[in-house]
């Protein structure tokens, strides 16, 4: 028996089960040596966000991401600069 109904997203499907994705299908899943973290965004700056990174060709992790790992680099040279000087 075939039935249609709805997932939790709201997409509809046919069939007697939900299809469910693995997490490594989709890249969900962290890499070996990688820590997942979780944010809350209203929905109209995640909405902006979606936008701008699509308008740049990338994803929103690898955005993230790379703007994490640039402040980081620029906090520690600040204190690399700070500590010669001192």
């Amino acid at each position: 028996m075939r039935y249609r109904g709805y997932d939790n997203t709201g997409v509809t499907w046919l069939g007697g089960k939900v299809p469910t994705m693995k997490a490594k299908e989709h890249g969900a899943s962290p890499e070996a040596g990688e820590r997942m973290i979780h944010i809350r965004l209203k929905a109209e700056t995640h909405r902006r966000l979606r936008v701008h990174v699509a308008e740049l060709d990338r994803s929103i992790q690898d955005w993230v991401a790379n703007l994490i790992e640039e402040e980081l680099d620029s906090v520690e040279a600040s204190k690399v600069g700070r500590t010669r000087l001192g």
